[in-house]
């Protein structure tokens, strides 16, 4: 009798189990947002990509377009190492480009010449800026400039920023580190990060990482140092945000070292245009542009509100599992 009642009080609550993941599985993922950063509102209808320069020193050009503005402000994005063509990328960087952003892509280097590749970034972002004041592109304001980039990019970012006083480019007004990386590896050797001293205290830092960046060791000694040797940098100006997986529906969201990337990756690999992109790299990544540029969208970016941590609802209304802030890591 008491087994009996036990069958017949697991019944409903298996039934609602198995409702439940049924529900889960057949719920989508969140869309791109329809407002605010990141979102699918674009003030350009397109945009021009043109590309200049030859081998390690070749770089493009994305332009927002319809209508072309007079003047634009400028990102630099930096590339993870291999990624000497834009393509991986390109949907972000169209993404900035319709906003109202001209995006400087350079290639700086092949797989192995890590000594070449701060000042091939350079020379490629100088020659970029000149052409751009040639007559013949949305000129560029170069009072907005900020640097974006990913993995190994990071440690070029941190260091042209790091040495602009002295070089004849400005200097960013921030930074936006996706996937911050590199330090264990033979790159680290002509692109150290023990001197960040002289990135000026006006700068805004955000990195935005995988959710598993701290069992990376080359996650972590980026990460690190790019945190604890900015001490300049008021901490109100700085961020990290970690973007976490979420198997809740179908296809599953998935939060790794390639999470910015989206589009054909060569040798049989594609990776997803997704929430993970959208809600994860491009709102923050596009908030800190905006609050540096004009002054709006801080709380998209910075400190730990739920705007900061918000990556939307799966189709069924419930929520992604939430980005991580700097607050939620001791010692960075």
């Amino acid at each position: 009798m008491k087994i009996a009642k036990k069958r017949f009080g697991a019944g409903p609550l298996v039934a609602v189990v198995l409702l439940t993941i049924t529900a889960a599985a057949h719920a989508s993922p969140p869309a791109q947002p329809s407002s605010g950063p990141g979102s699918d509102t674009y003030p350009h209808a397109s945009y021009k990509k043109s590309s200049y320069g030859s081998g390690d020193l070749k770089y493009w050009i994305y332009e927002p377009q319809s209508p072309a503005p007079t003047s634009a402000p400028v990102l630099l994005y930096l590339h993870g190492w291999a990624a000497d063509k834009p393509d991986i990328y390109e949907n972000m960087l169209v993404h900035f480009a319709r906003k109202g952003i001209t995006v400087v892509y350079p290639k700086f280097g092949g797989l192995f010449n890590f000594g070449s590749y701060e000042a091939n970034a350079k020379s490629a972002y100088v020659a970029a800026l000149d052409r751009l004041q040639n007559g013949t592109h949305v000129s560029p304001d170069l009072s907005r400039t900020a640097f974006a980039a990913h993995s190994l990019g990071a440690h070029i970012a941190l260091r042209m920023a790091n040495s602009a006083a002295t070089e004849t480019y400005p200097a960013p007004l921030g930074l936006v580190l996706h996937e911050a990386a590199g330090f264990d590896t033979a790159a680290n050797a002509s692109l150290s990060l023990d001197d960040l001293s002289s990135i000026g205290a006006h700068t805004h830092l955000v990195l935005i990482t995988q959710e598993s960046w701290e069992s990376d060791p080359n996650n972590v000694g980026t990460v690190t140092r790019a945190w604890n040797n900015t001490t300049q940098i008021p901490s109100q100006q700085k961020n990290l945000i970690a973007v976490q997986s979420d198997s809740y529906g179908n296809p599953d969201l998935v939060s790794d070292h390639l999470g910015v990337q989206s589009g054909n990756c060569g040798w049989f690999c594609t990776r997803p245009l997704d929430a993970i992109d959208w809600w994860g790299y491009w709102r923050p990544t596009e908030a800190l542009v905006n609050h540096m540029f004009y002054g709006t969208d801080a709380g998209y970016v910075l400190g730990d509100g739920p705007s900061v941590r918000d990556m939307g609802q799966w189709s069924d209304g419930t929520q992604v599992t939430p980005k991580l802030t700097a607050s939620d890591f001791n010692g960075i």
